[in-house]
């Protein structure tokens, strides 16, 4: 009995520790928010309803079949996917040209009602995307992941978008709650801009444009923390690294743009 309690006083005793510790609540308060702000999102939000995202999804997948070259047919980049992935399109949000479409109100049964469609990968088409074809495959890891466990378990492509869009989520949250905590001072503003509505929007989403945001909020956070110190550990370059390879793919793309 007294070592019961004596275990009960220290659990408590660490979790006040814990609480005292004002990064922890503020990472915790990051992780608790944005989860409650961007999950629902997953499911709620239309499929194809977030800019783009129809581009990044063929994109996404074409790299879970581990082919990171596109394909070039007629002068348009895409690539050889499942016939299935653009009737799952067509029958969200056709348009004559496939690709721009006005954002429209669908309740979740009228969504969830295209589960039925099987993926079927032995029927394929050649697929044009090419908004994100040349993409680098790093923004795309969360994504390529969810979608990858699902075709493993032989779900369809609605789920599938929604598992990479889960994933993706997923892995923005916890980027963004890794710069709360590494954040040396103002880490308030970190919270703020990772939990900006639009910040939300797309982290339910299979848009890279989450991980360009989380990313962000990690180098930031990182280069921050170096120049307190005045000097880099080795592993806060490599994380920095891999977060600026991010950046440069979203540079290139505002560079196409412009």
């Amino acid at each position: 009995m007294r070592n019961c309690l004596e275990c009960r006083i220290t659990g408590w005793q660490r979790i006040s520790d814990l609480l005292s510790d004002v990064k922890i609540v503020r990472v915790t308060l990051m992780l608790i928010l944005g989860a409650v702000g961007a999950i629902p999102l997953v499911l709620l939000t239309p499929p194809f309803q977030v800019p783009d995202e129809v581009q990044h999804f063929y994109r996404a997948f074409q790299l879970s079949d581990l082919r990171i070259r596109a394909e070039v047919q007629n002068g348009i980049s895409g690539g050889t996917l499942p016939s299935s992935l653009p009737e799952l399109v067509k029958s969200s949000v056709y348009t004559r040209d496939g690709i721009l479409y006005p954002a429209t109100p669908s309740p979740i049964t009228k969504s969830l009602k295209l589960a039925s469609i099987p993926l079927d990968s032995s029927t394929r088409q050649f697929v044009a995307f090419p908004g994100s074809a040349f993409y680098s495959p790093l923004p795309y890891f969360p994504q390529v992941l969810g979608i990858a466990v699902g075709r493993l378990f032989g779900l369809g492509p609605l789920y599938l978008l929604y598992l990479g869009r889960l994933v993706n989520c997923l892995a923005a949250l916890g980027l963004g709650g890794l710069a709360v905590y590494l954040m040396p001072v103002a880490g308030e503003l970190v919270m703020v801009v990772g939990l900006l509505p639009m910040s939300l929007f797309l982290y339910a989403s299979v848009s890279p444009d989450a991980a360009v945001i989380s990313c962000s909020l990690l180098f930031i956070a990182l280069s921050f923390s170096a120049s307190t110190r005045e000097n880099w550990k080795t592993w806060e370059l490599a994380m920095a690294a891999a977060a600026a390879a991010v950046l440069c793919e979203f540079s290139a793309r505002v560079r196409d743009v412009i």
